[in-house]
């Protein structure tokens, strides 16, 4: 018989041996039932593969998928294409949920142009805080938003994981997350559906456990500047089409702009670290005007601020020798 579960929940595993039991323990844990697991092993090396196998002869409701390693992207597309639900979760394989996870959004009946947020938590050596901010029970009008809810709301808590998700829009819009880039798919993916959507709500009760610092994490990954410009190219076309979309003013566009604007300087800092060509080094330096790092770069660290003040020079050349000189120190 044919199974037409509400929520679909999509879980990619790499190496996760050692915490994908948390993961789908808290997983068969909810209180809500009506859902399917897939658990798709995306090339993994360790026992993971052999562990989803066993937990899916365990419960009728888990099916897993094994393919060769192509990154995060390519496993939450897989687990997208084969999907049964009303609704789409996506659960990291080193995190864990609140057994009232699922629940808290069905009480709330989800109505299909909302986007329902729920407070996550981060976990770092046994250390447990509000992640990214502490949340309020709220509802969020995407056309009369706030200053303080675009940029700690909208865009920062931009993963996938942590949200429900209407299935019939991300199939409807054939949204899928980039698998050319190494970093920010997530926000590509985040600034993609938004605009599809009239509101978010946010749920300040129990949530999504996020653990820091386990080894499989991308957030120390060194990419190359090549993808992270990709990455910011996509990023600005699609915020421009949201500031149309939502009619956001220009405090407001530039509060996202800044966010956005942090992986240009990233990708400009990878073409120094490495050994890439000097052409591209300057030409990377010459598509970032001092305008663009007076209004929109704001770092808070001394290197950062040194990094600043070099890039606000007015000389490409002498920017150009002392980021090659000192780059190492300006990480």
């Amino acid at each position: 018989m044919e199974f037409n579960p509400m929520v679909t929940i999509i879980v990619p595993v790499y190496n996760s041996e050692q915490y994908l039991p948390i993961c789908v323990e808290s997983i068969l844990k909810q209180t809500f039932k009506d859902f399917e697991l897939l658990l798709v092993d995306d090339g993994s090396t360790d026992r993971s593969g052999d562990l989803c196998e066993t937990y899916a002869k365990q419960d009728k409701r888990i099916r897993t998928y094994h393919k060769k390693n192509g990154g995060v992207s390519s496993a939450r597309n897989l687990g997208i294409r084969e999907s049964a639900g009303k609704w789409l979760l996506f659960v990291d394989c080193d995190d864990w949920l609140d057994k009232m996870f699922l629940e808290n959004y069905f009480l709330l009946e989800p109505h299909l142009e909302t986007l329902y947020i729920q407070q996550a938590y981060r976990y770092n050596n046994g250390a447990i805080a509000y992640w990214p901010i502490r949340f309020n029970n709220d509802e969020i009008i995407l056309d009369d938003v706030s200053d303080y809810e675009i940029l700690n709301v909208i865009l920062y808590y931009g993963t996938p994981w942590g949200k429900l998700y209407s299935a019939e829009i991300i199939r409807k819009n054939n949204l899928l997350f980039d698998e050319r880039l190494e970093l920010h798919e997530d926000h590509c993916f985040y600034f993609e559906y938004v605009k599809f959507i009239k509101s978010v709500v946010i749920i300040a009760d129990t949530g999504y456990y996020y653990r820091l610092n386990c080894g499989t994490s991308l957030s120390s990954k060194r990419v190359p500047w090549q993808n992270l410009l990709l990455a910011y190219n996509k990023l600005r076309k699609e915020l421009l089409l949201i500031s149309k979309l939502f009619h956001l003013d220009e405090m407001k566009l530039k509060l996202i702009y800044s966010f956005v604007f942090y992986i240009k300087i990233r990708a400009l800092k990878a073409v120094f670290y490495d050994k890439n060509e000097k052409r591209d080094r300057i030409k990377l330096l010459k598509e970032i005007s001092t305008r663009e790092v007076e209004c929109y770069y704001h770092p808070i660290s001394r290197s950062a601020k040194l990094f600043k003040s070099i890039l606000l020079m007015d000389s490409t050349f002498l920017k150009y020798c002392l980021l090659s000189c000192f780059s190492a120190k300006l990480r």
